[in-house]
């Protein structure tokens, strides 16, 4: 009956019930505000969607799936804005993982830095070998797994070349590693003395772990600082209703040629 409107909506505290009054809703019919009777509703993400099913289930069906009720520049707009909406709440709900994983990060980090100040040397032989025989390891799975029907374990299904190909690569991969390993071996000491002297430094004066701490944390100030800063410069501009919505809750800024040099600076 065109009194739900998607693209004018109006902000209420709470979503209206039939009989407690009437609220200003704009008509893009006669272009201008109307007072339109509350009917029962429910709210449906952050909208007030009809309370009868089928009345939503006509709204829904109508208003939704028209796909000329919104140009496509603003679809893509709202869409924008939802995902972005998303990957905040996600993250605001996520904070405990999050936190988890930073500390643990950290201490995987120190735990690293200490394996390199005790057994530099043996960790270096230990990748060299992981990836050598990784490569060899996965390449002999491949081919042996492609003369026995595949990965699929169907034969002729067509994935038996893939799997062949894949492995031999592999197998290059590794042989690849093992000549790099040979060529460097004999510099690897010292390059391993020179890990251990900076890692020895480094606990000697502890305050040197505490300087990624420090600089983040001096960032993060920073970040925050110009965050305000610019977000200030953006609210100097004129808000204008944009055309194409003659109400609800969509705005824009205009701005002078001076303030987008400031904002561009």
């Amino acid at each position: 009956d065109g009194t739900v409107l998607m693209v004018e909506p109006i902000c209420v505290p709470a979503c209206p019930a039939a009989g407690n009054g009437t609220h200003s809703c704009f008509n893009p019919e006669v272009d201008a505000m109307q007072e339109y009777p509350d009917y029962d509703t429910i709210s449906v993400l952050n909208f007030c969607l009809p309370a009868s099913m089928q009345a939503r289930a006509q709204f829904i069906h109508s208003k939704l799936g028209n796909s000329t009720l919104l140009s496509q520049n603003q679809h893509t707009l709202r869409m924008a804005r939802r995902m972005v909406m998303g990957w905040i709440s996600m993250i605001k709900r996520a904070w405990l993982p999050l936190l988890i994983a930073a500390n643990l990060a950290t201490v995987v980090g120190y735990v690293y830095i200490l394996a390199l100040d005790r057994v530099a040397l043996q960790l270096m032989y230990a990748c060299e070998i992981v990836v050598t025989c990784g490569s060899w390891y996965v390449g002999y799975k491949l081919i042996d797994g492609a003369l026995h029907g595949g990965s699929d374990g169907i034969k002729d299904s067509g994935d038996s070349l893939t799997d062949i190909m894949l492995g031999l690569a592999c197998i290059c991969v590794g042989f690849l590693a093992c000549l790099v390993s040979l060529c460097i071996n004999r510099t690897i000491p010292t390059a391993v003395g020179c890990i251990e002297a900076a890692c020895e430094c480094m606990f000697q004066e502890p305050t040197l772990l505490l300087e990624p701490f420090l600089s983040l944390a001096s960032k993060v100030m920073v970040v925050l600082v110009y965050t305000v800063g610019i977000l200030h410069l953006v609210s100097c501009g004129e808000m204008l209703i944009p055309k194409a919505q003659h109400n609800g809750f969509l705005r824009e800024f205009s701005y002078t040629p001076l303030q987008y040099c400031a904002l561009a600076f």
